[in-house]
């Protein structure tokens, strides 16, 4: 196999590889055709079972609620649920799964006609719930207008026995219809035989009594009685009607349930004797799976193990030829003779070897030449550093004082900015207690008058007061003669017995009402009087603080003429400052330029230094690498 080229080798193992890896890629693809199928499977199934869940989670809504919405959710459920298995019957070949599809179909299909058959029921109780509202509505309301009747000739002055009686018997009879509506909500929430009797048992007492009450009424409120009681029969009627249908109903429910759970085990049967069938085909393809595997590992060490041989063996040689060259030896070593592209590989390194000897002899005979020239450069290079290090050492003194000059210009630069930037503010702070001052003596002036029209204000109210007193004073004479007026209306009521006993009464009240004012007038005028005497005191006080206040704007306008002296002179303080602080930035600018002139004289200087060092240290590398270069050539064997 030495004369096979390595690409016709490498081409077979690849091809080894690639028989291995199509067998590998059927079996794998004919597993996953067979799991698609039982997925699709699978897919279809639990979207029938979710459907159905869908169904019976609209029918319980649709019972709690008996809203449409509901319905025709679980109507669009079951065409979902028709709809998938028309359509996916054919995968379903096998006797079991299509005897239970089958089953789960039909079962759907029953379900739905028991449904629609249910609809129509609560259609017509719903129907039957409309027409009796307006009955019983109806009913109510006659009975409403008798009673109000004799609800009203009650509030009479004279109520005739009789006349009591009867509007006894029809608030009962009021009453019995409100019964039968209350007992028929019973039996709406629960529609049982016993709720049922009651209502009866209540429409017997509601006929008794309409029956004793009939001929106690005039012609008009007997045509009420009779329209009550005749809307109250058709409301029976239809109530009796609406039990009826309540076992229908009940049937009807019944009967979908089993629908419902025959056709949802079919289904859920054969999704779980699909998902069976699924995990024992998984398991059969991982089996074989695993076996090819084992076989394509087996076989791929064999291949591996016979290209690796291929290779490694005149790679190892040519390891050798260049584990000798890196060690220094160039000698002529003789080569396995291959044909193919490692003895191409054998044959180039040979050529190579022999170049390099001949390029190596040919740099020993240039780095003599390089290391005697290096050893002049350094000489020259040291010279030239010394002078330029000395320069650097004068231009560094120079530096050091010019930049102490500006510091101390920039210190009093400084300190006369800060001297005019406080001579500012006190200027800013002297500008401001003026104006605050300023606006002190307006507020002064306008507080003065405010003490004044107060001071006006209570003369007025101490007026005032006076004109209440004299009124009260007259009402509470009135109500001294109202006292005594009402005392001889007492007195006459006593005289007069039995029949003037309301009056008697309405003249203890006048004459606690009288009491009452009197004890009212007389702390009104205390109040009054109390009021008198402090707006008395008022007065006093506000002249005081009126005489203070004229006193308290003489000393503002004092303090705002002092402040005005303080500006003028911290103005002037602060233009000084200002000159000076101009000086001292001028003289710092100055400064500054000639330390950066300086620095800058000190920057090329120290540039030139650090060359030359440069300069004398590459020199120095230079004279060392060739020596060094000398070194390794005398390592190899030419």
């Amino acid at each position: 196999m030495k004369n096979i080229p390595v690409g016709l080798k490498l081409s077979a193992g690849y091809a080894a590889v690639l028989l291995l890896t199509v067998i590998m890629a059927w079996t794998g693809i004919s597993t996953l055709s067979v799991l698609s199928e039982r997925s699709h499977k699978l897919d279809v199934l639990t979207a029938m079972v979710n459907d159905a869940n869908d169904i019976r989670y609209s029918r319980v809504r649709f019972e709690q609620t008996s809203e449409q919405r509901h319905a025709d959710e679980l109507l669009a459920s079951m065409a979902r649920f028709k709809a998938t298995a028309e359509r996916e019957k054919a995968l379903f070949s096998g006797q079991y799964d299509a005897e239970h599809f089958n089953t789960a179909f039909r079962e759907m299909g029953q379900y739905q006609e028991h449904f629609e058959q249910l609809l129509a029921v609560l259609k017509t109780r719903q129907d039957i719930r409309a027409s009796w509202t307006a009955s019983a509505n109806d009913s109510l309301a006659a009975s409403d207008e008798l009673d109000q009747s004799y609800s009203q000739r009650l509030l009479q002055a004279y109520i005739e026995p009789e006349l009591a009686a009867t509007a006894v018997q029809v608030s009962a009879f009021n009453r019995s219809l409100r019964e039968i509506r209350f007992r028929v909500r019973a039996l709406l929430i629960d529609e049982t035989a016993a709720n049922l009797a009651r209502v009866e048992e209540g429409y017997q007492v509601f006929t008794g009594l309409a029956e004793g009450l009939s001929p106690r009424l005039s012609s008009a409120e007997r045509a009420l009685l009779d329209r009550s009681t005749q809307q109250m029969g058709v409301y029976l009627t239809l109530v009796r009607q609406l039990a009826a249908t309540a076992e229908a109903r009940e049937s009807l429910r019944q009967q979908m349930a089993e629908d419902f759970d025959l056709s949802f085990g079919a289904a859920n049967a054969i999704k779980e004797r699909q998902m069976q069938r699924q995990l024992e085909e998984t398991d059969g393809k991982r089996l074989l799976t695993i076996g090819l595997a084992l076989g394509a590992l087996l076989f791929g060490a064999l291949v591996s193990w016979l290209m690796t041989r291929q290779v490694t063996q005149p790679l190892a040689q040519a390891v050798g030829i260049a584990r000798r060259v890196g060690e220094g030896d160039l000698s002529d070593v003789p080569v396995e003779a291959r044909d193919d592209e490692f003895g191409q590989l054998l044959g180039a390194l040979s050529q190579a070897r022999g170049s390099l000897r001949e390029v190596l002899s040919q740099v020993g005979e240039v780095t003599t030449q390089l290391s005697a020239a290096a050893e002049e450069l350094s000489a020259v290079t040291e010279q030239t550093s010394a002078g330029v290090n000395s320069q650097k050492v004068e231009t560094d003194q120079v530096a050091t004082a010019m930049n102490e000059m500006a510091a101390t210009v920039q210190e009093v630069a400084r300190n006369a900015e800060e001297a005019s930037n406080a001579a500012r503010l006190a200027d800013e702070q002297a500008v401001k207690g003026s104006a605050v001052v300023s606006q002190a003596v307006r507020q002064m002036g306008g507080l003065s008058e405010e003490i004044d029209r107060s001071a006006e204000a209570v003369n007025v109210l101490s007026k005032e007061s006076e004109r209440i007193g004299s009124v009260l004073t007259v009402i509470n004479e009135i109500a001294g003669q109202t006292n005594l007026l009402a005392l001889n209306a007492a007195i006459e009521a006593a005289r007069a017995g039995e029949a003037g006993r309301g009056f008697a009464v309405v003249a203890d009240e006048v004459r606690g009402l009288a009491s009452r004012t009197q004890q009212s007038t007389a702390e009104i005028e205390e109040l009054i009087g109390s009021l008198q005497q402090g707006s008395q005191q008022a007065v006093v006080m506000m002249e005081g603080s009126r005489r203070m206040a004229g006193e308290t704007v003489g000393l503002a306008r004092n303090a705002g003429d002092e402040l005005n002296a303080i500006t003028r002179t911290v103005s002037q303080i602060q233009a000084m400052n200002q000159q000076i602080a101009t000086a001292a930035e001028q003289q710092s600018s100055v400064a500054e330029e000639i330390n950066r002139s300086v620095l800058n004289v000190r920057d090329v200087a120290e540039q030139s230094a650090a060359a030359s060092e440069e300069t004398a240290a590459s020199s120095v590398e230079l004279a060392r690498l060739g020596g060094q270069l000398q070194v390794l050539l005398g390592r190899f064997r030419l």
